[in-house]
């Protein structure tokens, strides 16, 4: 059934937009797993893929074809074997460029990325060393392939150096951790690691040598196994400025929630899919309650939204349609006036087959 023109008219929407997902993960990082993600792993900016979508979010993950898509906003997600227990999205102070361009260091080295302010940020208030978080500790800005003297972190919040201000190329404090980092490179600027000072995830604790300063057991022969507080996740989005994270398992391509919670208002007949018939009502619903009140079916009227219609007077046809009598047009009453063609209150043989007929059609979609 629908409410259009042409009856057989049919029209399916998955579950987000067009171009798919608003958010897709491009990497994460496991201290803990066995893989070097510090500052010279080559993963940071190469064109290879590192895990499968299997292990995600137990393990150490990079897909390169994300990396390859437009990144106006990312976000960084802390999390526990997928479960999020916190989230901050930035906006990318460059529009249309790339994951992959941002980590290329000889082109974006000592790059301040972000705005300084996220545009969304969620903390568990049960998440354990949020003030010892390289990424959470602090409000700032995202920096990029960020290297002083021998010291580089790949990504990290603008605020977490342990003195004033973001490190010189000068300044050798070793004292600067993110993700991906090097404290003793003889060609930092070349994206060259260590064997001994590397470590995947650093600590923000200005009071600890910098040996103890490493989470897991990711990390050079000179620093020391540390706590792991959790996993970091970096997704990439075109437009979203929002990632709902409480309570929430991760998947690969999160989609966003301001248009999913439409979505599933739209959507009516748990078909996981919205045909024509579900969205046109919607659009009727001026006011979202469900219902379509007499000033909507007007309005939907002048806008050729219901053309199947048996009078020209508004409210003729409405009183007509509204067969419960309650002064409203539900979802129910607008589907049998558009299947039965002749308006005479019953559905024939024939009208009942063709409306069989367009509800398989649309299951089918």
């Amino acid at each position: 059934m629908a409410f259009c023109a042409a009856i057989l008219l049919t029209l399916k929407f998955t579950a987000g937009y067009s171009d798919g997902p608003a958010w897709k993960l491009a990497l994460n990082i496991n201290a803990d797993d066995g893989h070097n993600f510090g500052y010279g792993a080559s993963a940071w900016d190469d064109a290879i893929d590192v895990g499968n979508d299997t292990t995600a979010f137990t393990a150490d993950f990079k897909s390169y074809d994300v990396a390859l898509e437009t990144a106006n906003f990312i976000a960084i997600i802390r999390h526990q074997d997928g479960v999020c227990e916190a989230a901050r999205v930035w906006k990318f102070l460059e529009v249309g460029k790339t994951l992959h361009e941002y980590m290329n260091l000889q082109d974006n080295g000592r790059l301040v990325a972000t705005e300084e302010n996220c545009t969304s940020s969620y903390i568990s208030p049960t998440m354990a060393n949020k003030d010892k978080d390289p990424i959470f500790a602090f409000d700032g800005a995202l920096v990029f392939n960020w290297w002083h003297v021998d010291n580089g972190v790949r990504i990290a919040n603008s605020n977490a150096h342990c003195r004033t201000g973001l490190p010189g190329t000068s300044e050798n404090t070793d004292s600067f951790y993110g993700l991906g980092n090097e404290i003793a490179s003889s060609n930092i600027q070349g994206g060259v690691g260590s064997t001994t000072y590397w470590s995947d995830v650093g600590v923000q604790d200005c009071s600890l040598h910098f040996k103890y300063r490493a989470q897991g057991k990711d990390h050079g022969t000179s620093l020391a196994d540390g706590e792991v507080y959790g996993q970091y996740a970096v997704y990439v989005s075109e437009d979203a400025e929002t990632f709902v994270c409480e309570d929430r398992l991760l998947l690969t391509a999160m989609h966003d929630e301001r248009y999913l919670s439409d979505y599933h208002r739209i959507e009516k007949d748990g078909s996981n899919g919205v045909n024509i018939i579900e969205f046109v009502f919607d659009k009727a619903d001026l006011n979202k309650d469900g219902v379509i009140s007499q000033m909507e079916f007007s309005t939907a009227r002048l806008e050729h939204r219901f053309v199947k219609t048996a009078y020209k007077d508004v409210l003729t046809d409405f009183t007509r349609i509204d067969r419960n009598g309650d002064g409203v047009l539900d979802f129910d009453e607008m589907e049998f006036d558009t299947a039965d063609i002749n308006k005479d209150g019953e559905l024939s043989y024939y009208e009942y087959y063709m409306a069989r007929v367009v509800q398989e059609i649309t299951d089918n979609e």
